[in-house]
């Protein structure tokens, strides 16, 4: 980016560029984040791009309750498959998988849905490769593992049963939640559900 902007503008110090790389950001013609080391090294050309790879994981459990597009029985990606589709963690293998490692940054693709909160760390149990997709949370009435858990030492609860919020929130606050709580020395397992978040 520096070459290109030093022959065709130039701009001299990679400030500048920055600052440039920020406007287009803003104005919509890239997508930019320079709040990582692996994000600021990676301007997308192209924010449809962008938008149809990310998808690739939304729409995962379509194809995948149509078998299209996915041999698991090939790949060893049964279990990981189950895990995303029917609990909502996605192993390191299968990011892998659906963004095809070949073709695209994967590290990128992942800090990019951390950045927008789609998606957090799950540090819980020992994991370490497990990141959590609120989106995939299913719909499972209160089970008693629930009741018990509310009454031993609950710390923190989110709860928007019989609310109207925008679109989006509550998946992006359980990120956060989900994020920060297994960064807390001895945080047990957080107990998800569609409009409930417990820790």
């Amino acid at each position: 980016l520096r070459t290109l902007a030093d022959a065709t503008s130039g701009i001299q110090s990679m400030h500048d560029v920055e600052i440039c790389l920020q406007i287009l950001h803003e104005q919509g013609f890239i997508v930019y984040f320079p709040k990582t080391d692996i994000l600021s090294n990676t301007a997308i050309l192209k924010p449809e791009w962008l938008i149809e790879t990310l998808n690739k994981v939304f729409s995962f459990h379509t194809a995948y309750a149509r078998n299209e597009h996915f041999h698991g029985e090939f790949t060893g990606l049964d279990h990981d498959a189950d895990l995303l589709v029917n609990h909502g963690f996605a192993s390191r293998d299968l990011l892998d998988y659906i963004w095809d490692s070949e073709a695209a940054d994967v590290d990128f693709l992942v800090d990019v849905m951390k950045k927008m909160m789609y998606m957090s760390d799950y540090k819980f149990g020992g994991n370490s490769e497990l990141f959590f997709l609120p989106s995939y949370i299913s719909l499972e009435s209160e089970s008693q593992e629930e009741k018990n858990f509310s009454k031993n030492g609950k710390r923190m609860k989110i709860d928007f049963n019989g609310l109207c919020i925008p679109q989006g929130l509550f998946h992006r606050l359980v990120c956060l939640f989900v994020n920060h709580s297994g960064n807390m020395p001895n945080s047990k397992d957080p107990l998800l559900r569609p409009s409930i978040a417990q820790g």
